[in-house]
């Protein structure tokens, strides 16, 4: 098994059985010198031999039909594993074998990405295959609107990745995307809107007519998507459609409001009604008109899989809703929840009725009947996985690409609010997950990682926040963990970059990363390291860090407010440091966390006291915050006091603002010097 980019690979590298060593074809280490275009022939066939012959001539412009003497062999052998190839590149040509038409695809990329760097390529023997069969990207199209060019450029770049699933993300909140000729409305209705991004559109939650002037959007028609499936086939890539149900349904009910829960209410004039909210499952006709949705996206959508959703269903409108209430009563329900296990089991039913395998994110795996067949796609960092049931790992910590790919508080542009770099992402291993050590690898179909758009109004941005680390999706997802190794990927990548920049897509410059915070790597010596703390504050159970030694472990915490190392308070945060002796002191600190999404709160001020007993506290010296908390994307202030001080105990209370206390105070490490 090889790096996903076959042709980045380091020809220096160390034998291994399953890293291939290139070798010599001679004495003296050959090439094959590429001249202009390369040719290509067939021998045999297998099932979509006509795509790949397809894809040859209309989809590699650096390829062309062989007349007669071919410099590319492709030869199938059905002894060897699907989706597995070997390539021998010789002085005087080259041969594939591959079982399948998907193996002789991944011969050819490799081989491409090769003939992209050089016109001499080194002799040697490969013999490839793929760590999972999912190896997947999902792209939401709801919250900005892309066209079919931005697509089909992500589609070429997958495939040159050996990627084999695109999960397009069509219904949503902010819109409906898909054509619909069983109910114009969705997209008549909801596809175009005032607001560029999602979060532009949140301002006024305004929908606009097609085409209606000053309003953005579009959606695609069944003849576009189509041609889109056709597209990615001949790439052997498999797109999944997603419709978001029965949550995030505002756009859905917006074009058929008779879908409502009959609790809905609508907002007075000058206030806007809220955006979360679900279709009203005690409808009588709604599993009727789910179901004639459903039967068309599978109409035009071949891939044996469609995602239902199902995440973040809030459920508060079926809590008053009559419809609702009695359709708990008459099936026996006596939590609100079970109307959502409810409207998942007779969707899933439904698919798997028509031939389609229903998948949904994590929440649909708490329910304890759910159906065997449907595949549960993982999201949270912990959850329950059903045993019996297929699994696409899709952690957010370390798939979405929607977080900040360098340190918050210098990137330009807005995300959302966690920070995932490179590495982060390239060495997520998903059976070391908490939570996973029982769980049967064989049920984890593959990985995939997912980009919300919702922050990022076009192409150029979408790519920036995407590439590369889509890349090391695409090595995890190829190549087991044994055979990884960052830093010899991240020389690689940026060679990588390069042929994307030629496909037109602009990605981060992983050479100008600024990186992890410079206090999470070199870590904090001083005074109180390893000194025991108590206090009778209320902690955080979201923040939960190691508890109270966590101050004092010497560990700073990333740009990250839930890595482990930031400790949360309820309320305000009053603690001692016993140093076990007394000692002189200069200078007492700690920094705080302000960031948009974990924690939206910073102290008042810091007041540090002094005492050699711990009973008659000298002080307290205190510290004002200055920093502004509006508008911020993040901020890490370092409140503290200088002075000479000879103290055994140290008490840093941090005062909170007025106001309603909703976020937890974060703090990671207190400093004694």
């Amino acid at each position: 098994m090889l790096y996903f980019f076959l042709g980045l690979l380091l020809l220096t590298a160390s034998p291994s059985s399953l890293i291939p060593q290139p070798v010599s074809a001679d004495e003296t280490g050959g090439v094959y010198i590429c001249k202009g275009d390369i040719s290509y022939k067939l021998r045999g066939s297998a099932d979509g031999s006509a795509g790949l012959e397809t894809y040859l001539q209309e989809g590699l412009p650096a390829m062309k039909k062989a007349a007669s003497k071919a410099d590319v062999v492709i030869c199938f052998n059905r002894k060897i594993a699907p989706g597995t190839y070997r390539m021998s590149i010789r002085p005087k040509g080259i041969s594939i074998e591959a079982a399948d038409v998907k193996g002789a695809f991944y011969a050819i990329q490799s081989l491409q990405q090769l003939r992209m760097q050089s016109d001499e390529i080194s002799c040697c023997e490969i013999e490839d295959y793929p760590r999972y069969q999912w190896r997947g990207f999902m792209l939401d199209l709801v919250s900005t609107w892309h066209d079919m060019d931005y697509i089909k450029r992500e589609i070429d770049a997958m495939a040159l990745c050996k990627m084999n699933v695109l999960h397009l993300h069509l219904s949503d909140t902010h819109a409906w995307r898909l054509e619909s000729k069983f109910c114009p409305a969705l997209h008549e209705k909801t596809s175009w809107r005032y607001g560029v991004s999602g979060e532009d559109w949140k301002v006024n939650r305004l929908f606009a007519p097609v085409g209606a002037p000053g309003a953005t959007g579009g959606y695609y028609t069944q003849d576009e998507i189509r041609s889109l499936v056709e597209y990615a086939a001949l790439r052997q890539i498999e797109i999944i459609p997603e419709i978001d149900l029965p949550g995030h349904a505002y756009a859905l009910l917006h074009a058929c409001p008779e879908f409502r829960c009959d609790s809905y209410e609508e907002k007075a004039a000058g206030t806007l009604p809220s955006y979360i909210v679900e279709i009203c499952i005690g409808h009588p006709e709604v599993f009727d008109f789910i179901f004639g949705i459903l039967d068309e996206v599978a109409r035009l959508f071949p891939s044996k899989y469609i995602h239902i959703g199902g995440d973040e269903a809030k459920m508060s409108a079926w809590k008053t809703c009559s419809r609702c209430r009695d359709l708990m009563r008459r099936e026996g329900m006596t939590d609100v929840r079970e109307l959502q296990y409810y409207f998942t089991k007779k969707v899933a039913a439904h698919l798997l009725s028509i031939g389609k395998i229903p998948v949904g994110w994590d929440e649909i795996a708490s329910d304890p009947e759910l159906d065997k067949d449907a595949v549960v796609m993982k999201w949270h960092t912990a959850c329950r996985l059903p045993e019996s049931n297929k699994v696409v790992m899709a952690t957010h910590n370390y798939t979405y690409l929607c977080y900040y790919q360098d340190a918050p508080v210098f990137e330009k542009m807005e995300a959302w609010s966690r920070y995932l770099p490179l590495d982060g992402a390239y060495l997520w291993e998903p059976m070391a997950e908490p939570g996973m050590e029982n769980f049967p690898e064989d049920n984890i179909l593959g990985i995939e990682s997912c980009i919300w758009s919702s922050h990022f109004p076009d192409d150029k941005s979408m790519d920036y926040m995407t590439w590369p680390r889509l890349a090391a999706t695409a090595e995890r997802a190829w190549s087991p963990a044994s055979v990884r190794e960052y830093d010899s990927f991240k020389t690689r990548v940026m060679t990588f970059s390069g042929i994307l920049g030629r496909m037109g897509i602009d990605s981060f410059d992983i050479s100008k990363e600024y990186g992890h915070r410079p206090e999470k790597i070199s870590g904090a010596s001083h005074l109180g390291a390893g000194c025991s703390v108590s206090s009778d504050s209320r902690l955080s159970s979201s923040f939960p860090a190691a508890g109270l030694m966590s101050l004092t472990d010497g560990k700073c915490g990333d740009w990250n407010g839930d890595d482990g190392a930031w400790l949360g308070f309820e309320g305000e945060m009053d603690v001692t440091v016993d140093l076990g002796s007394e000692q002189a002191i200069h200078f007492a600190g700690a920094t705080f966390l302000c960031h948009k999404g974990y924690s939206r709160d910073l102290p008042e001020r810091l007041e540090v006291s002094f005492s050699q007993d711990g009973s008659e506290w000298s002080g307290p010296v205190s510290t004002l915050c200055q920093a502004d908390t509006r508008g911020i994307r993040c901020v890490y202030p370092l409140l503290s006091v200088q002075g000479s001080w000879k103290a055994r105990y140290v008490r840093f209370r941090a005062v909170r603002r007025s106001g309603p206390q909703t976020w937890p105070l974060l703090v990671d490490e207190l400093i004694i010097l």
